[in-house]
């Protein structure tokens, strides 16, 4: 078992934190922080069927961490950061090979909060993403790669004034790849794009209410698969731009329901097959424009 449970007080912080686990062990990291700057490097390597748990706890005016994780084997890790302060710069590398699970579970609260969160998963484990995110000022980018039979779930809520978020998501095999953020702020800009092959289900159901939404969803699936769309939206501007390309014997489906001042939607879709292609938006607004 390796235990590091450091306690800091102080004005600016400098840890850094590397360990190697291998066989059955358990590795715990749980550093507290309390200061004006502080800066975090954790690294852990685990291999078999240890238990790999970072809690880092941190309060100050400028924090930076940055949690690098390599898991392989029948292991579990566990990255659940509290963070409280003014600027937050959270980078968080995950690789988990195996039949593990990896759960990353940010909560952040500031003025200014950058996430960044690459995730890389093959075999049939389970990635979960949750972070839950509160400023004016919010920027997520989140890339997930799954193969195998593994089930992707990316559930971002986040609330503020300017949302920037961007979702990548590539899905092969007969795993599940599911997208549901939920957004509220003045302005919202959301880009989406899955790649989907295999005999998989792609389902993106983002909710959105704001000033100014603009959301551009790219889907291309290949196999038997399903692909659902079924943004609901409400604001004054919404800008909404659907591309979706299915070949094979697969089901396309987008519902958007859209309501607002003005309402500019364009939806372009290629089936090749013997699959079912089906647009049905509803939209309520003072000024409509649609392109199918």
């Amino acid at each position: 078992t390796t235990t590091i449970t450091p306690e800091q007080t102080g004005s600016t912080i400098s840890e850094t934190t590397t360990t190697f686990s291998t066989g059955t062990g358990t590795t715990t990291i749980t550093p507290e922080q309390t200061g004006s700057t502080i800066s975090e490097t954790t690294t852990t390597f685990s291999t078999g069927t240890g238990t790999t748990t970072i809690t880092p706890e941190q309060t100050g005016s400028t924090i930076s961490e940055t949690t690098t994780t390599f898991s392989t084997g029948t292991g579990t890790t566990t990255i659940t950061p509290e963070q409280t302060g003014s600027t937050i710069s959270e980078t968080t590398t995950t690789f988990s090979a195996g039949t593990g699970t990896t759960t990353i579970t940010p909560q952040q609260t500031g003025s200014t909060i950058s996430e960044t969160t690459t995730t890389s998963s093959t075999g049939t484990g389970t990635t979960t993403i949750t972070p839950e995110q509160t400023g004016s000022t919010i920027s997520e980018t989140t890339t997930a790669s799954s193969i195998g039979t593994g089930t992707t779930t990316i559930t971002p809520e986040q609330t503020g004034s300017t949302i920037s978020e961007t979702t990548t998501t590539f899905s092969t095999g007969t795993g599940t790849t599911t997208i549901t953020p939920e957004q509220t702020g003045s302005t919202i800009s959301e880009t989406t794009t899955t790649f989907s092959a295999g005999t998989g289900t792609t389902t993106i159901t983002p909710q959105q209410t704001g000033s100014t939404i603009s959301e551009t969803t790219t889907t291309s699936s290949t196999g038997t698969g399903t692909t659902t769309i079924t943004p609901e939206q409400t604001g004054s501007t919404i800008s909404e731009t659907t591309t979706a390309s299915s070949i094979g014997t697969g089901t396309t489906t987008i519902t958007p329901e859209q309501t607002g001042s003005t309402i500019s939607e364009t939806t372009t879709t290629f089936s090749t097959g013997t699959g079912t292609t089906t647009i049905t938006p509803e939209q309520t607004g003072s000024t409509i424009s649609e392109t199918t």
